[in-house]
């Protein structure tokens, strides 16, 4: 990729990052409080989230041209999707784990799925048993 440097601006790609722009996220700031910091952020800030584990219940919204970054390790928890993308031509996400929590319905389906297959193995044993 290429990068650029013009003063204290970086441009790599079509990203651009300017470190003097730059939001801290605390460790604990619920998702309503990161929303708040990431929608009045001005164009172009890098929005660094301390090291640990921040659990979503809804999606975090990206409406402008934002860099994200976390300070490893950073994870970020919750319902798929995690960040979604709204009005923004240009985001940068980086040093983040994602984890998808599974909701009720797809438990559903895990366990649907494990009778589904557990039907078919006793049904394959009491065949082989039948035909010898």
């Amino acid at each position: 990729m290429n990068t650029e440097h013009i003063g204290n601006v970086r441009i790599e790609g079509n990203v651009i990052e300017d470190p003097c722009r730059t939001i801290p996220i605390p460790i604990g700031s619920t998702r309503s409080e990161i929303q708040a910091l990431v929608d009045d952020a001005p164009t172009g800030s890098i929005v660094v989230f301390e090291s640990g584990t921040y659990d979503f219940d809804e999606p975090l919204r990206i409406r402008k041209s934002l860099s994200l970054h976390g300070t490893a390790p950073t994870v970020l928890s919750g319902p798929a999707p995690l960040i979604k993308i709204e009005n923004s031509s240009h985001l940068s996400i980086r040093d983040f784990t994602m984890e998808r929590v599974m909701e009720g319905r797809d438990w559903t389906r895990v366990m649907l799925l494990t009778l589904v297959v557990v039907f078919f193995f006793l049904l394959v044993l009491a065949v082989v048993a039948w035909l010898s």
